[in-house]
């Protein structure tokens, strides 16, 4: 059994403060090795690698004094960079009297030359997202570089009849409910069809279109019933979100080439007059998350459609489009025609080829021309390269700095929450791995619920999960730009509420030097992972279309975005792959490899969609030994309309002969039953097909998961618990040989040699609430390890006494109360709405034959101080709130001092004529806050 060792941070040591770094040249020679340039950087990790921040200029309501100002607080709070975001102004905000400036401007202009270069004279990066707010567009737009949506309208007629419509009465049939719905949009009836109610085959039906005149379809109807399709193009039908003064108005046309040119020379050229070569300002162009609602017309996409496909699109328009709802989600309705399976069948093959399409152009249209003109103004692109449009995976691979993002939320380190990472976080990861980039961008801490009942805490365990999820940078959401005159709480447009007016943000620069230095770190390495996942894309396509992801309607299989937690947490590694990536791999000694990537084992989850090229991909890679699993299924069927039969059937027989030819290697396995246990499924799908993890736990656990990185001869391991409430207790056995563990303690920039047990390899592990773990394997082994001993609940001794509590509010305003029992705060008369400090004490006896090594504070909201005896022990922002106890304690008395920093929440929530505060409080709960306890001294096992 190995020696166990305590979760980073779990125990303040003497007088050492939490996040305190030794100088680099001194720890790396301390501990016994040589001088270390990669160590070196984790001790003072450079500014960027460090936390940028997405900077809300609220409604460009700007000035130069104050931009300084916002810059010097994000510079000494351990920010590396920003991110000039323009955006909206907070409705219900004072704006007082300041004059918002237009986008591009001349006087917006200065003030972004003041922001890049007071960046630069701080040693800080700079980011412009592209416009403002999001989907990319502007009142400048003319019509036909706006975007457009072919929306569908349908009448259920019965003949012999004559249905006659206005133009007014098909506009009202296909008017859309969106969540940014435009002020200005222009309709024209573009097509009309009559087709049969229900139908077993296809049938084309009759084109009517010829019969709108003078404004009015008139249509004479057979015998029978019937539906009457009509078709709306709706241009400029949707408005940018939350845009700024200048760049609101109409959403740009993403597939068309003309528009993407025109909107980004317009901002490009714009700005030059006034900042010369923007590479001189910025690091790179941001392209925010793609929120498309429903935008799916270009004017030569039928023609395309045809070039592309081999077939045309038109006469299948009835069976394929469904009416739209925000953001783009299909709107279900009975309303439609009854189609027998077979219709069915090549109603779906036509869907994925129309999904296709889109794809296709919008990359060639929008995506490309972007990284192009990023790259002509000498800049980098980062994208969020994911929703409508995008191919979830491989649009990653093409931009500079691939971006995803991580959403904080009231469950967030709960039972209830399965992670903080959005579902794209690994398919952006595996992109940027598969094309070699290291650098994997995320909007961090994303918060649009709890923003002001947000601890620290809770900040570090969603990044946490950020890195578990691939990412390797953070840009945190967000700073609002705010001025003092603003007051409490500010002008807050979203976001945790990272603020200097914040009662945690003086702690704030302990997890930045965390964040940075993990970020370094992994930077630096490169990730791990023999197992490839293949999603079944084609079939969720072809049977839905695309979804708005991060927030898909509708998921497939339902297991889909948790199957890569199940492996980590099982001490695995895996990337995601696509048919594209695995037809371009080389199958080589029992691998696929693509670039540095190298997967031996195959994950396709439920796939009954593959090109014959992708099956045929397959099957060399089993022939030289490689182990597929299909989960529930094999591949039977072929995409695309034009593909069925024929190819159908290649699909189907590669398959049967593969499984066939290599029954060790290629497995079919039962799919999870719908709320089965994903950890203990995979265990048994390992045992069944001979899977060998990179960490072995003894148990997995739901909220202890791992990722595997490697930097020449050093093996890395991040271990975290995600759970805010539970440690966790794990023996791991790490796939590595003739290395030893140094813990790199992130928060204090040190390392240490950790003690194990050679021959398993094993170590054993304590991870209190929130900890993580950094272990490093390598060759180096000078230094003695250090043992760590761990607190025992036997014997334990609870401190009490009468406590004199001083507060210190938000407010400014100060007051003493006394307790006999330590209890929340909020229920004291009078401090419901307390945020800010609260300074504990008490006096307290404790015989030294006890020999009690530690302070347990108990339950803590949220951060704690201790001072004993007026040595002071450090600080916890996090997890469990122990601190080793000086040598021995005063048995005449020992005074002892707590000092325990609140969430903003409570006090935003009492401000009930303040409409900010009440925005993001009122539907939520007060927290409890303060020292809860039991304060315990406690002995070493």
């Amino acid at each position: 059994m190995g020696t166990v060792l305590a979760g980073v941070g779990s125990i303040c040591l003497g007088m050492t403060p939490l996040g305190a770094a030794q100088p680099a040249a001194a720890a790396a020679v301390a501990d016994g090795h040589t001088r270390d340039s990669l160590f070196e950087g984790f001790v003072e990790p450079p500014a960027t690698v460090r936390p940028f921040v997405r900077w809300w200029w609220n409604g460009d309501k700007l000035s130069a004094d104050e931009i300084r100002r916002e810059l010097d607080v994000m510079k000494a709070a351990g920010i590396g960079g920003v991110e000039i975001n323009s955006i909206k102004f907070p409705a219900e905000r004072d704006p007082l009297n300041i004059t918002a400036l237009d986008w591009l401007s001349p006087a917006w202009c200065a003030m972004v030359r003041t922001a890049t270069e007071g960046a630069r004279e701080r040693g800080l990066t700079a980011d412009i997202i592209v416009g403002s707010g999001w989907p990319f567009g502007g009142r400048f737009l003319p019509r036909e570089h706006q975007t457009k949506i072919l929306s569908v309208g349908r009448r259920k007629v019965t003949g012999p009849s004559t249905v006659s419509l206005s133009e007014q009465e098909m506009f009202d049939g296909v008017d859309l409910t969106l969540h940014s719905k435009n002020d200005r949009i222009f309709q024209t009836v573009k097509f009309a069809r009559l087709t049969p109610a229900a139908l077993d085959r296809f049938s084309p039906g009759t084109d009517v279109t010829g019969r709108l005149q003078g404004g009015r379809l008139t249509v004479d109807v057979p015998a029978g019933e019937y539906f009457l399709h009509y078709f709306v193009v709706q241009e400029g039908f949707q408005a940018v979100i939350n845009g700024a003064p200048g760049s609101d108005g109409s959403v740009l046309n993403h597939f068309s080439r003309a528009a993407t040119d025109f909107y980004l020379s317009h901002m490009s050229e714009g700005m030059k007059p006034h900042l010369g070569n923007l590479r001189d300002h910025f690091r790179a162009f941001f392209c925010d998350s793609l929120e498309l609602e429903g935008a799916n017309w270009t004017e030569d996409l039928l023609e395309e459609f045809n070039r592309r496909r081999s077939y045309d699109l038109l006469p299948w328009l009835p069976y394929l489009l469904q009416k739209t709802g925000r953001m783009g989600d299909a709107v279900e309705s009975a309303d439609t025609v009854r189609a027998g399976p077979e219709l069915e069948d090549q109603i779906q093959r036509v869907r994925h080829d129309y999904w296709t399409t889109l794809i296709e152009l919008f990359r060639e249209r929008f995506l490309e021309p972007y990284i192009q003109w990023c790259r002509q103004q000498g800049v980098q692109s980062r994208v969020q390269a994911y929703g409508h449009g995008y191919d979830p995976l491989e649009s990653s691979m093409l931009v500079d700095i691939p971006e995803c993002e991580t959403w904080l939320n009231m469950h967030t380190g709960s039972p209830r929450s399965n992670g903080a990472q959005s579902i794209n976080n690994k398919f952006t990861a595996s992109g940027a791995r598969l094309a070699g980039k290291r650098l994997v961008s995320c909007e961090e801490i994303t918060n649009t619920s709890n923003v002001f009942f947000t601890p620290l805490e809770l900040v570090k365990i969603a990044g946490d999960e950020s890195n578990l999820s691939g990412v390797t940078h953070s840009i945190l959401h967000g700073f609002n730009y705010s001025p003092p005159a603003a007051g409490f709480p500010g002008w807050v447009r979203y976001g945790t509420y990272f603020s200097e007016q914040n009662p945690w943000w003086p702690f704030m620069r302990r997890w930045t030097d965390y964040k940075a230095r993990l970020s370094w770190l992994l930077q630096q390495a490169e990730p791990q992972a023999n197992i490839a996942i293949l999603h079944p894309l084609a079939d969720l396509w072809k049977q839905w279309g695309m979804q708005r992801d991060p927030y898909p309607k509708k998921v497939l299989p339902e297991y889909a975005h948790r199957l890569w937690q199940a492996l980590h947490r099982n001490g695995h590694n895996c990337d995601y792959t696509s048919e594209n990536i695995l037809c371009r791999s080389k199958m080589q000694d029992g691998a696929a490899v693509f670039n540095s990537r190298r997967y031996d084992t195959l994950l396709l989850m439920g796939v009954d969609t593959m090109r014959p090229d992708t099956a045929r991909a397959l099957a060399n890679f089993a022939r030289g030994g490689g182990r597929i699993v299909f989960i529930g299924r094999t591949p039977s069927v072929a995409p695309g309309l034009m593909a069925r039969g024929v190819q159908d059937q290649e699909v189907r027989a590669t398959m049967q002969r593969l499984v066939a030819d290599h029954p060790a290697t290629c497995r079919i396995v039962a799919a999870p039953a719908k709320d089965e246990d994903l950890l203990a499924w995979f265990q048994r799908v390992r045992e069944q097909c001979g899977l060998v993890p990179d960490v072995a736990f003894a148990s997995a656990s739901p909220h202890v998961s791992q990722t595997f990185h490697r930097m020449g001869d050093r093996d890395v391991f991040f271990l975290v618990n995600s759970s805010r409430e539970q440690p966790a207790t794990v023996r791991a056995r790490f796939r590595t040989a003739g290395r030893t563990p140094w813990l790199w303690d992130a928060e204090t920039g040190t390392r240490r040699l950790l003690p194990w047990d050679e021959a398993p390899n094993a170590l054993t592990l304590r991870l209190e609430p929130a900890a993580s773990r950094l272990i490093v394997f390598e060759k180096a082994a000078a230094a003695a390890p250090v043992r760590e001993s761990v607190p025992s609940d036997a014997g334990a001794q609870a401190v009490t006494g009468s406590w004199k509590v001083e507060l210190t509010h938000l407010d400014g305003s100060r007051r003493e109360v006394s307790l006999d029992t330590l209890r929340n705060l909020g229920q004291l008369e009078g401090l419901a709405g307390f945020a800010g400090r609260a300074v504990y004490r008490v006096r307290f006896s404790a015989p030294a034959a006890e020999g009690h090594r530690y302070l347990d504070l108990g339950v803590v909201r949220e951060i704690s101080e201790v001072t004993l005896n007026g040595r002071a022990l450090g600080a916890h922002w996090y997890g469990r709130h122990l601190y080793e106890l000086p040598a021995t304690l005063r048995s005449d008395g020992n005074e002892l001092e707590i000092r325990v920093t609140t969430v903003a929440g409570n006090y935003a929530k009492s401000l009930t004529s303040n409409e900010t505060a009440q925005r993001w409080t009122k539907a939520l709960p007060a927290r409890p806050m303060g020292l809860l306890g039991p304060v315990r001294l406690l002995r070493a096992q």
